[in-house]
Order: C-alpha cells, then structure tokens, then sequence
C-alpha cells in the first residue's frame, strides 16, 4: 500500500507521478549495491506492485547478453597497436603506474585499455573491495519482472546506451582519469553518502554526492550523461501518462535531481508529482507479487 507524505513511515527515491487518473512511478536506483543493503526500502516493492510494465534505462536482456558484453569489451580495447601510455600526458600515464604498483594491477592488464574502460575497470576492482558486489536496484527488478511475466521496456536504444558508455569523457581523456584516480581514496565516504541519500530520497544531498563535481568538473559529461538523456525520456514518459496502465520506471537517481532533473522538468509540465511512502502493508504487498 502507498500512502500519502503525510503519514510518512519512511521515505526512499520513489515519487509518484499523476496526470488525471493516471500514473507513472519513478524510481531512483543505484546500479550498484553491498549484499547488506537488501532488502531494499518498501516503496520500492510497492510501486512495483501497483505497476503493469517496467521501464529502465535501456533494453537490459540485450545488456546483460554475452554478445552484448563482448561488444563492450571490443569498444572499449584498442585494437590498432595503440596502448594507454601512447595516449595519455605523462601526468596521467605517472598516475597509473602509480596506482599500478599500489594496487597490484599489472600494467599489461590495462595497457590496451581505452581510457573509459580503465576509469570503469579501476572503479570496479576498488569496489570490489569494499563488498560493493551485488547487482543494483535496476537488475533486481529486471529480474523479478521476467520471472512473473511483467513487461520491460527500454528509455533508449542499447546502442545509444553503449556509445554513451563509450563516448565517456570524450576529449577530457586525461583528466578523467587523474580525477578519478585522485577520488579513489575517497571512494568509501563517497559512495556512503551517495547510499545515504538515495535511500531517503534526498534529492539536495543526490545532486550534492552525484551530480555537483561532475557539473562542476566535467560540464561536457554532465550535458551527455545527465542533461540530453533526461530530455530524451521526457516525451517517453509524458507518453506514459496519457495511457491508464501504471508503469514503474527505474533509473539512476542521479536522473531525478537538481534543476535539469526529471522531477523538475515534470512539475514544469504540470504534472503533480509527489514522494511516496509505503504504509505498514508494503513488504506484504511487494513480496507477493
């Protein structure tokens, strides 16, 4: 059962979006989680409860096929004879051997690394490390859904999702990477606070933990990443609303702050657009559906 903010027993990143009569639930995810952060809040199982179809970012039965991962693997490999070294600053590439020698990883395992794929396989092994191994919020319900029949759609095509993984700080290569080499230390207080606000669906402390020093940093990424595909998914959901079915879209909560976020281009729109909280019945009603 959701309930009104009101009688607020808890609160996540979940917001409920009317038009009329009627409905689309939103769903702030994060694609990464400790097998200690299940179960995950109520207002999660309810509003997949109370939706018919699931939406995420991209097609994830194509993600998650081998084809698709070896596709990933042979974007993200230089192929031509060119290695890391060739095309980073001496500051960058003094970066990596350093990070290298810290961490055990063999120069040869990266050296054919294009550097996105690097940014993406360090932040990987340090994550590892600090247990951060269970699939997300998005593969859960993925999963769930396929396995009681719910339908599942995509925002966007699995190629415009891989060339934005592979564009990946497109021409900022170096200090991308001397960015995230330097946060990597940081890397247990960041994702905590970053945990911290998606659970309570803090939208202030999301924009602060996930999207200020990208902005900040990287305006271009934040434009590529953030700003065009929330654009992109607003006409896809303003669709939803014009239908009766209730659907539940999932994706990153990064997606919902801040001014160029999803929740504010809605309430432009006119849409009421409010937090949900789920009543004592929640738990109930999520696991039995």
């Amino acid at each position: 059962m959701i309930v009104s903010a009101g009688s607020a027993l808890a609160q996540s990143s979940v917001w409920k979006v009317t038009s009329g009569i009627n409905v689309v639930y939103l769903g702030g995810t994060c694609h990464v989680l400790r097998p200690q952060d299940y179960p995950l809040p109520a207002e999660f199982d309810a509003a997949y409860a109370a939706s018919r179809e699931l939406y995420f970012e991209t097609d994830l039965a194509g993600m998650m096929n081998p084809a698709t991962q070896q596709r990933i693997l042979a974007r993200g490999m230089f192929t031509d004879g060119t290695t890391l070294d060739r095309v980073l600053s001496p500051e960058a590439w003094q970066a990596v051997q350093a990070y290298s020698a810290r961490a055990g990883v063999p120069l040869s395992a990266v050296s054919r690394m294009r550097p996105w794929m690097y940014t993406v396989a360090i932040a990987s092994v340090e994550m590892q490390k600090l247990g951060i191994t269970q699939e997300g919020v998005d593969v859960h319900f993925f999963q769930r859904a396929v396995q009681q029949g719910k339908a599942t759609r995509g925002l966007e095509t699995l190629d415009a999702h891989l060339d934005y993984l592979a564009g990946l700080g497109a021409g900022h290569e170096n200090e991308m990477i001397l960015s995230s080499l330097e946060e990597l230390g940081e890397l247990p207080e960041m994702f905590g606070a970053m945990l911290a606000a998606w659970k309570t669906g803090n939208v202030e402390e999301i924009e602060e933990s996930m999207l200020a020093d990208m902005r900040e940093e990287f305006p271009s990424v934040y434009e590529e990443l953030i700003v065009e595909r929330n654009r992109k998914w607003l006409p896809v959901i303003e669709g939803m609303l014009s239908t009766e079915p209730t659907e539940l879209v999932l994706v990153g909560a990064a997606h919902f702050a801040g001014p160029d976020g999803l929740l504010a281009a809605l309430r432009a729109k006119g849409f009421e657009v409010e937090q949900v909280v789920a009543g004592p019945a929640a738990a109930a009603i999520g696991g039995s559906n």
